[in-house]
Formats: C-alpha cells, structure tokens, sequence
C-alpha cells in the first residue's frame, strides 16, 4: 500500500514538472512550441504525398515501380476512414493505384483497390463508375453480369447523372437488350428535356465584347442574362458605335447545340435579322452545318463580323438561336436505330414534346452529315432538307474529269427507310435510268436490302455506285431525288 501511494506521488510530481515545463516554454520560448506544433500537423498532413508524387510522375513510364510506392503506402492508407481530414488523400491514392495496376495487366488488383475504397465510401460515383470499367474489360461473363448488375443499381439511384445513364445504356446497347435499352433512354429523357432543368443553368455566365478590329479588351464587354424559355435562346445587348467585330463568350464549361443563329439588329428602321452562317475565329465552339455546338470548354468564344451596313453605328441587338440541351451520346442514340420505336411509343403515351426531340434529333443527325459525292478528282456534297418528318435530297451533279467509277454515300444509319426516286445518269453514251427494283447493270446499292417495296438501311452509309460499261464514256451528270425516313 505504501508503495502504491510513493508511485502515485512520483507519477504527479512527474506531471506537475513537465506542466511547469510546458508552462515555462510556452511563456519564454513561444516560436519554438509553434515549430513543434507545425511540425507534427506537417508531418500527419503530408503523410503519403511525396510517394504518391512520385508514382505520378512514374506510372506512365515505368508502372511497375509505381505499383511498388504505392503498394507500400496500403496500410497506412487504408487505415483512413471517412470521417478523417486525410480520406481525400486515401482517395487519391486508391484512384492513381487502380491506374498502375491496370497499366501493368492486374484488372483485378485495381478492382480490389477500388471496391476497399467504395466499402467506406459507395457514394463516391467516379470510383464506382471507374470499377464498373475495369469489370466489362474483363473477358469473363461472371464480371460483366457483375458490372450490369452494378451499372443497373447506380442508374435506378441516380438516374438523371449523364455518366451514369451513359455508363448504363452502353452497356444494355452492347448486350443487345433492346427493350430495356429503350426504357432506360426513356426513363433519361425525363431528366434531360425539362426547361426549367438544364436550360435554367445557361442563363447567366454570358459575357459580349465589341471591338474596331478583333482585338478585344476586357473594357469594352458586357455581361448579359439569357432568356431561355420554350427551347429558344435569346441575349440581348447594345453595342456602342464604331465598332466591327463582336465576341460572344457562352458561360464556362456549357455544352449546348444552338440551332440557326441569328443577329437581330434594332435600327431607326426597323429590325434586320444577320444569320450568322459563318465566323472568323472560335475557341469551344464549332460551326456545322444547323448552326453552333458549344463544347464544354472553361474559355468558349466565337468571334463575328458585323454586317458593313451596320458596321461604325451604335445599336441594341439580340443574339437569338434554338437551343438543344441533348449531349451528343445521346442524340447518336436517338439518331439511331431505336429512334423510330422511341418516337412511336413516346406519342402512344402523348408525350408529344418528347416525341418530336427524338425526330429532331433524327433529322438533325443526318443533316449534319451531308450526301457525299465521290467522283475522280474531288469529293463533293449535297444537303438534306427536313420534308415533314422525312428528310429529303435532291442532286445534280456534274462531276469532273474521267468517270469510270462515281458513288453517292448517303448520311442514314441501320433501320432508316430509303425513298429512290429518281436516278438518271446521263453520259457521252446515252441515259442510265435506276429501275424502282434496284436493277440495272451500272448501278450497285450497298448496305441496303429490298422489303416490301423500300429499301431498308442495314449499315450506316450506304452507298450509291455507278460504274461505266463502256470504254472512254464520261458522266455528264447525275440526277438523284429522294428521301430518307
């Protein structure tokens, strides 16, 4: 007992010194109680970052030594939990470790780094996407049910996130589950094709800049609110005089179609319409051939010329286009194949909006990829006009030069009906008229097949060749009318 209460006393004398020593260092000597302090924060916080700084930099060229860092860090890692200041730091690790492994062949090492990390955190959506990837590479149907199985528990959790629902869909689309490709695109589209979504985002970030030449400064802009009601997009803005040029800069990182752009000018004499169907320069946004694609870019740009009739006066203008919120993924799905079910069954249950999305995005698909005429010395082209809900072409070509061989190849895709109505070549040798049967000597159709009266699409675009059955005979031109459906 009496040695019990002489350590008792010894442990608080004990105590009581390193206070008065801690007491006498914090009044005295305060810099060096800071250096200790930052020390031990500096030392906890910056566990792991030289390693994995280093397997950075090594796992392009050598993945193997950068398999080795980081798989000497796995227990130190692994003992971060959610609710600690470095789990961030675990994450960065699992992800770069994941990447090494894969470089390196191990699919299912990485799929264990991944799957440990989703343990703590299933919320995490890039790690669990980035762990459905590694299971479709495998070549084992076990995983790729596991992959299905997973991709169909996030979309059913988040179905509105673009990469989930892409994730999703491209794997239905692969495994050829056609219904279930169609629900889920249906189930997507609920999501993307609401005006108070999406659309709502893109009203503010716009900036407009006006300059004599095209150099613009950041004293001569505007920021300007978009009304984007009703699918349609409009800017509006004044422009003081004496300038020539304007810069139209959509918010950062925006990913947005704007069909038929147009400058609306308000003059003393009324309103004069621009179409702005060409630019001088662009960064983000690419010209085709409906009008303006903004690409997702932080910095997005495109600078116009106004017209010399208006060029030097101070005027309001508005910038006004129809605005397509679709991402490209998902206009190639409804361009494609399934487009016509999906439009069917969208107008059986009187969704008649969602109805005429999925038939624009079919015409607009197509109109983007204009007829190509192949002939012997250049390739021209021809567009399509939207004719109803069809899409029609007409062609008169005259091509140059030799023509023993000449080919049409038409923008359609497998399941798209094709109208013939017209096909008349005539040559230095006589006219060559394409029978409603498809049948004649000189003409070949590729990538279709007969059904019932049409031609039905079996691969994207077919093609349309003559070749000459005389010696020295030359095309003097091409007649082509039809449609596509």
């Amino acid at each position: 007992m009496t040695f019990l209460l002489q350590f008792i006393r010894l442990c608080s004398a004990l105590l009581a010194l390193c206070g008065v020593v801690a007491l006498v260092l914090w009044s005295y000597f305060p810099e060096t109680i800071d250096a200790l302090d930052r020390s031990v924060i500096w030392r906890y916080r910056s566990a792991g970052l030289e390693e994995i700084a280093e397997a950075g930099r090594l796992i392009r060229t050598e993945p193997e030594e950068s398999v080795a860092i980081l798989a000497a860090l796995a227990r130190e890692m692994e003992a971060y939990k959610t609710d600690d200041v470095l789990f961030p730091r675990r994450r960065a690790w699992a992800l770069l470790y994941s990447e090494a492994l894969t470089r390196t062949g191990d699919d299912a090492g990485a799929l264990r780094v991944l799957d440990a990390y989703a343990e703590e955190d299933p919320h995490d959506l890039p790690i669990a996407l980035d762990a459905i990837r590694l299971l479709l590479a495998r070549n084992d149907p076990e995983a790729q049910d596991k992959a299905q199985e997973r991709a169909r528990a996030l979309f059913e959790w988040l179905p509105s996130v673009p990469s989930i629902a892409r994730t999703y869909i491209d794997l239905l689309a692969r495994t050829r589950q056609r219904e279930a490709t169609e629900n889920a695109l249906v189930q997507y589209l609920e999501f993307v094709d609401r005006p108070q979504g999406a659309a709502q985002n893109l009203r503010k970030g716009w900036e407009v800049f006006w300059s004599g030449d095209t150099r613009f400064q950041a004293s001569a802009r505007t920021a300007s609110n978009a009304d984007t009601a009703s699918n349609r997009l409009q800017l509006s803005f004044s422009i003081p005089a004496g300038q020539t040029h304007i810069r139209l800069d959509p918010p950062p990182y925006s990913i947005m179609d704007l069909g038929d752009p147009i400058l609306r000018i308000e003059l003393e004499s009324g309103s004069l319409d621009v179409p702005l169907t060409s630019h001088e320069k662009s960064s983000g946004v690419v010209r085709h051939a409906l009008g303006l694609s903004v690409q997702g870019s932080l910095n997005p740009w495109i600078i116009f010329r106004l017209p010399d009739s208006v060029a030097g006066q101070a005027f309001e203008a508005h910038f006004i286009a129809d605005l397509n919120l679709l991402p490209a993924w998902l206009r190639g799905y409804l361009a494609g194949p399934l487009s016509k079910t999906l439009a069917k069954r969208q107008a059986e249950a009187g969704n008649w909006r969602q109805a005429e999305l999925i038939r624009r995005a079919w015409q607009n698909e197509r109109v983007l990829r204009p007829l190509q005429l192949i002939g012997p010395e250049k390739t021209e082209s021809a567009a399509l006009e939207a004719d109803g809900a069809d899409l029609a072409f007409q062609v008169n070509w005259q091509p140059q030069g030799e023509t023993t061989r000449l080919e049409i190849v038409l923008p359609a895709r497998a399941g798209d009906i094709l109208e013939l109505g017209e096909c008349t070549v005539r040559s230095t040798t006589g006219e060559h008229r394409l029978a409603d049967s498809g049948e004649h000597s000189a003409f070949t159709l590729e990538g279709v097949r007969r059904e019932g009266g049409r031609w039905v699409v079996l691969e994207r675009g077919p093609r349309l060749i003559w070749r000459s059955e005389t010696d020295g005979e030359r095309v003097v031109e091409w007649s082509l009318r039809g449609a596509l459906q």
